[in-house]
């Protein structure tokens, strides 16, 4: 186990902690005091990150008396204990080098406890291996982290000059870039992004799942990215998203497609054959086992961008059937969840295009007050809060029986975070899956 603990490289860091902390300021930020294996170490690493918090000056006496009043340790013999870490045969110079000992040592300890957990909890836990797995691969890639911290603020100044010469580029985690279909909404989100979580939210049968298939077919006709389309839907079986996409894509009936097909004329099946001839061989993924549950979500998620990469668009339809952590309630459950989309979004670089049913409140409300806004969303808040863009689709007449036909919609963008709000006339077509700009545009 020796090869596990050096003593020697804990004395030289908090000796140099101890003669000028602010050469050493980032190493301190970056260690913490479980990765020490003395006590009387640990104790001095939690007395001198007290002193900084409190903005107190580090030295051998406000340290021991920092000691001895969270601790009730014996002054005397930590003061001196203390100076001889400050007199020690350590070169400040070489603080990195003690910093990378340290970690490494503490970085074999952490992993041998968390294996041993890892094998215990096989043994009692009645969690699914998957999950059980994950958590502590998770955990492993944490343990592996040993860099110094990065610096939390940098000077503004050199930023500025530097985005100012890039004005025009698309960041590393912007590389994706997909229409929404709709050019007034492209204006006014400027466009969907890598990174950005898209909430898409209507009332029943407004059309958002057919709205989000839209972006999807469009992608894989046109779209320039890299990487594929993961759909998730715990409402609908993946024949019928997968025939929505067939409409939407190859511009025919759904249902002639889904119930009729003898009613499929010569040019839609062209139409078919064409737009699948377009799309094979691109990368779309359809669950096939209907789990709403997030941690099984977060396992079949992270198997398929290990397996297959990271996909350009993944679609999640819809938030609230999702079941995090029975024990809370549903609000608290759609926070993990939203938190969990928002964060999957930003760590990968994909575009999270998810769909929200509306609460009952906004099916009360008539005339100009119809329109849906933020507070509408089902379940929760953090909904509104961790997306970067919310859209409502809003049926004009919507209490009214309309014959058949296109309906008057309109796009709300009601929250862009990089862009703007504002109204965007549509019409549906129900029958062709598809929503259409009118002239009348941006109001």
């Amino acid at each position: 186990m020796s090869n596990l603990y050096s003593q020697e490289s804990e004395k030289a860091i908090l000796g140099c902690f101890l003669l000028d902390i602010n050469d050493s300021m980032e190493l301190l930020i970056a260690l913490d005091d479980t990765d020490f294996e003395v006590a009387t170490h640990r104790l001095i690493m939690v007395a001198i990150k007290s002193l900084i918090k409190n903005n107190s000056p580090v030295d051998m006496v406000t340290v021991s008396e920092m000691i001895k009043t969270e601790s009730q340790k014996e002054t005397d013999s930590v003061f001196a204990y203390i100076g001889s870490l400050c007199n020690g045969d350590f070169i400040p110079s070489n603080a990195k080098q003690y910093f990378d000992i340290i970690k490494d040592k503490a970085a074999k300890r952490k992993a041998i406890y968390a294996s041993h957990k890892f094998i215990e909890s096989l043994k009692d836990s009645s969690e699914p291996f998957e999950k059980t797995y994950t958590d502590y691969d998770k955990q492993m890639s944490d343990i592996s982290d040993t860099s110094v911290t990065k610096e939390y603020i940098v000077d503004w100044g050199p930023i500025m000059i530097e985005r100012l010469s890039q004005l025009g580029e698309v960041e590393d985690l912007s590389t994706v870039i997909v229409d929404t279909t709709l050019p007034t909404v492209n204006k006014l989100t400027n466009m969907f992004r890598g990174g950005q979580l898209v909430v898409v939210a209507a009332d029943t049968g407004v059309g958002k799942s057919t709205y989000v298939m839209q972006v999807c077919a469009n992608e894989l006709l046109h779209g320039t990215n890299e990487g594929g389309i993961l759909c998730l839907s715990f409402e609908m079986k993946h024949k019928d998203m997968s025939s929505r996409l067939i409409s939407v894509g190859a511009g025919v009936d759904m249902g002639h497609l889904s119930f009729e097909p003898d009613k499929l004329k010569d040019d839609d099946w062209a139409r078919i054959v064409e737009f699948y001839g377009k799309i094979e061989g691109k990368d779309i993924a359809i669950n096939n086992v209907y789990t709403a549950r997030l941690n099984e979500i977060e396992i079949e998620v992270s198997r398929y961008i290990k397996k297959n990469g990271t996909p350009k668009i993944i679609v999640v339809d819809y938030i609230s059937l999702i079941k995090a952590d029975e024990k809370m309630n549903k609000v608290q459950q759609v926070c993990d969840i939203t938190r969990y989309l928002k964060l999957l979004a930003a760590e990968t670089g994909c575009l999270v295009l998810a769909v929200q049913q509306l609460n009952r409140a906004s099916a009360s409300r008539t005339g100009s007050d119809a329109m849906p806004r933020l507070s509408d969303l089902k379940d929760s808040s953090s909904v509104e809060q961790d997306a970067d863009i919310v859209i409502f689709l809003h049926r004009k007449n919507r209490n009214s029986v309309q014959p058949d036909g296109p309906k008057e919609v309109v796009f709300y963008v009601a929250k862009s975070r990089n862009g703007q709000e504002g109204y965007v006339d549509a019409v549906h077509d129900g029958a062709k899956m598809i929503f259409k700009e009118v002239p009348t545009g941006l109001y």
